[in-house]
Formats: structure tokens, sequence, C-alpha cells
């Protein structure tokens, strides 16, 4: 420990951690908070790729399902597939705004 490796009183331990508080650098503070936002960036930009691949894959299925339509098992069973599409779609648009309100939280 500093105080009984150079047997500071006090007063001088008071000093020491004064000037080690002083010198810290407040560029340091920013440089978190960027990383931070960075790391939000690129969740949310991640939910939001998601979304677009599974809105792709429910427009390529549904032109797929026109073409069926003469076979009501088919187009039953890609219906279904849509309708699940449609739900994942919906639960990463929810988990995208709880991710949001818990990180306006923690700010």
């Amino acid at each position: 420990m500093l105080v009984e490796d150079k047997a500071l009183s006090s007063k001088e331990l008071r000093r020491v951690i004064k000037d080690q508080k002083n010198s810290l650098d407040p560029t340091d503070d920013i440089v978190f908070y960027s990383k931070l936002d960075e790391k939000k960036e690129r969740i949310l930009k991640s939910f939001d790729k998601s979304i677009i691949a599974l809105r792709i894959a429910l427009g390529r299925l549904g032109s797929n399902i026109e073409t069926v339509e003469d076979d009501w098992t088919i187009f039953e069973i890609l219906m279904n597939h849509k309708n699940i599409i449609n739900a994942q779609i919906d639960l990463l648009f929810r988990e995208r705004r709880k991710y949001l309100k818990a990180w306006q939280k923690f700010r």
C-alpha cells in the first residue's frame, strides 16, 4: 500500500488522491460512452437487418404461394410458414423495442 510503503501522513495521502483525481483524462468518459453508443448502433442494425431478411423471405414465399393456389394442401402449408415468418418479424420488433427501453434505463 502507498501509505505503508512511503509512510505518508493523512494530509499527504489526501493530496495524492486529489492529484490523481485531477489528472484523470476527462475524455475517458467520452470514449467509454461513444463505445457504448457504437455497440448500441451495431445491435440495432443487426435487429434491422434481421427484420429486412425476414421481410424479403416473406415476399418470396408470397410469390411461391401464388403459383400453387390450385393445390390447397401445399397452399395451406406455405401459408402456415408465411404466418410463422410474420410472427417472427413481430417478435423481432418487440425485442428491439425492449432493448431500446432497457438501454434508456441504463443511460
